[in-house]
């Protein structure tokens, strides 16, 4: 896993869930570049990410082929 910039990362396996993951509870955009193989390995990290999306009332969202963007709920509403 490599980051790109604060708030873009690379992951590559599920071990690389974290950093972006702590982007994401930092209450940054995150944008996640979904590069693993092989797919269930994908499907898995996926789900992870839609977990913590849902579970802190965030969004999660798929903008490109292996690109998301995993967005924290707006403090303000």
């Amino acid at each position: 896993m490599t980051s790109l910039d604060s708030n873009r990362f690379e992951v590559t396996s599920f071990e690389d869930v974290m950093p972006p993951a702590q982007s994401y509870k930092d209450g940054n955009p995150t944008i996640i570049n979904l590069i693993a193989e092989p797919k269930d390995v994908g499907r898995r990290i996926v789900d992870f990410f839609s977990g913590l999306a849902f579970g802190t009332e965030g969004t999660f969202e798929k903008v490109a082929e292996g690109i998301y963007l995993i967005t924290p709920p707006d403090k303000n509403e």
